[in-house]
């Protein structure tokens, strides 16, 4: 089973991943999910991420998600 991680922000998230040297260059929201928020990151090292959130009260969907 994945590892469900917990973050207070996005820019706490992307300091503990993958450094605190790293930040955002660009946010781009990805339309069709109907659940979530969707965006594509692009971090200043030229790193492309994917990034889905919710509230804090709709854990429990990434973690069923994310057992497949």
């Amino acid at each position: 089973m994945n590892e469900i991680r917990h973050f207070a922000s996005l820019r706490e998230a992307i300091a503990e991943l993958y450094g605190s040297a790293r930040s955002i260059r660009e946010k781009r929201h990805v339309s069709g999910g109907d659940i979530n928020e969707a965006y594509a990151l692009t971090l200043d090292d030229g790193t492309a991420l994917f990034m889905k959130s919710n509230a804090a009260g709709a854990l429990s969907n990434f973690e069923v998600e994310a057992e497949g």
